[in-house]
């Protein structure tokens, strides 16, 4: 295996003290021909002896209580004493903690046979479970009985379909759900209320931003994701009977969700982007129309957003693209685009854009490789090439009230909106002067409207 120096070398100086194993997701990894990211050891030493063990190294007690604590050597391994865990009351943590010298043991607390396998440092591997077979059988299957699994932590139910799109996107192969483990999501889904909103945010910002969308798709079927977002469940099924759709509003999602790079706003924004779709349709001569969706959306997907206590910076990103994702590319012209750009900034304009592609592209399949027409895009391109000075008004506050006699209020900012829609039609009105004799006709004698 190609690990660390540093790794490898705390590995011998542990194990030359007593068994240790490298375990967890790097030795799958290993075993998958993937790189390595993080890595963990197991070993039968107490925490104690493992920071004897390793005195002149950066050692933090990261979770003493459970036996691990993090050795920098430089590379963090986290290093945990084997353990057999008994209940888990609060759903996450066991209750008491059993230290163990028997590998075996440490791996039948593990979630999945892939993930349950240890390997010696003199090349011997355990596995108890099948953990090989199932990856060249490429399977997520849960260690022993997937209930017992999933109801002592039921965030392995989210790590679960997490594993399908990341492993994919690791091989490059598709990965499925063993029956039983599948038929436990389904079961048990409702156990994930009990988790908390960060790690459940966690789970799902790490499954959108994977390449594969496999995980979730087996979110959706499961009917795991609607736990999480339940207005979401409004949207499977709802027919779309208008020209420009051939599917339901979740098939219609997924797809815009695939076209989208995997970045956590894009990935937020097209799953949210119609959320508010069931809430605004109306019928007209046999044709579904959904005014507003677009303004309710954004309502919504702020709503939704909080609740799973995203930071505050992608939930204002995020709504920004649902509010405008129907924002008219071919008829507003350069006027339009700037006044996004000043509302969204440069990166947020380069989103909605993606962001509108793919929504024309899920649409239907007519309309699969779909693009920006050419004009539109060069007129897009060239104000996001203007100097940024454009966009930063040559007059302010200060300088309205000072010309025209105005003390502080409304009127000052009725002026400078006015004065940023005259000059966002024509960059080169940006002068204060020029401003300035703009606003002068709007304003009645005496200094007032």
């Amino acid at each position: 295996m190609d690990l660390p120096e540093g790794v490898r070398r705390l590995w011998g100086l542990l194990d030359q003290r007593a068994p240790t194993y490298l375990v967890g997701g790097c030795l799958r990894d290993s075993l998958l021909g993937v790189a390595a990211k993080d890595f963990d050891l197991a070993t039968a030493l107490l925490p104690e002896q493992v920071m004897e063990a390793a005195a002149g190294l950066h050692v933090v007690p990261t979770g003493i209580r459970y036996g691990t604590v993090t050795v920098h050597t430089p590379t963090p391994v986290e290093v945990t004493t084997l353990r057999a865990d008994g209940r888990y009351s609060d759903r996450r943590h066991p209750d008491q903690v059993a230290f163990t010298s028997r590998v075996e043991d440490d791996l039948a607390r593990r979630d999945f046979t892939v993930n349950a396998m240890a390997l010696g440092y003199d090349g011997s591997l355990a596995d108890p479970f099948g953990g090989q077979r199932d990856l060249r059988a490429r399977v997520i299957r849960a260690v022993g009985d997937p209930a017992e699994r999933f109801l002592e932590d039921p965030l392995r139910i989210w790590r679960a379909v997490r594993f399908l799109s990341q492993l994919e996107d690791r091989t490059g192969r598709a990965w499925r759900l063993e029956a039983a483990t599948a038929g436990a999501i389904t079961r048990y889904r409702a156990e994930t209320c009990e988790v908390s909103e960060e790690r459940v945010r966690d789970e799902l910002l790490k499954l959108l931003t994977c390449g594969s969308l496999a995980g979730l798709v087996a979110a959706v079927e499961s009917r795991l994701l609607f736990i999480a977002i339940p207005e979401l469940a409004a949207l499977a099924g709802f027919q779309q009977r208008h020209p420009h759709h051939d599917s339901d509003v979740l098939v219609h999602t997924l797809r815009v969700v695939g076209e989208v790079e995997a970045t956590a706003t894009l990935r937020l924004a097209a799953l949210l982007h119609d959320v508010a779709k069931p809430e605004c349709v109306l019928w007209l001569d046999g044709v579904t129309h959904f005014y507003g969706h677009d303004r309710l959306g954004a309502k919504m997907a702020e709503g939704i957003l909080r609740r799973l206590r995203l930071p505050g910076e992608v939930v204002d990103r995020v709504v920004a693209l649902v509010a405008h994702h129907m924002f008219p590319w071919t008829e507003a012209g350069p006027k339009g685009y700037r006044r996004l750009l000043g509302e969204m900034g440069a990166e947020g304009l380069r989103e909605l854009v993606a962001l509108h592609v793919a929504d024309v592209r899920g649409s239907r399949a007519a309309t699969a490789r779909w693009a920006l027409p050419a004009e539109v895009a060069a007129m897009v391109e060239g104000v996001l090439a203007e100097p940024a000075e454009v966009m930063r008004l040559a007059v302010n506050g200060h300088d309205v009230m000072a010309a025209f006699g105005l003390g502080p209020g409304p009127e000052v900012g009725r002026l400078l909106a006015e004065a940023q829609e005259w000059v966002w039609e024509d960059p080169a009105r940006n002068e204060r002067e020029a401003i300035l004799e703009h606003l002068r006709p709007l304003l009645a004698e005496g200094g007032r409207p």
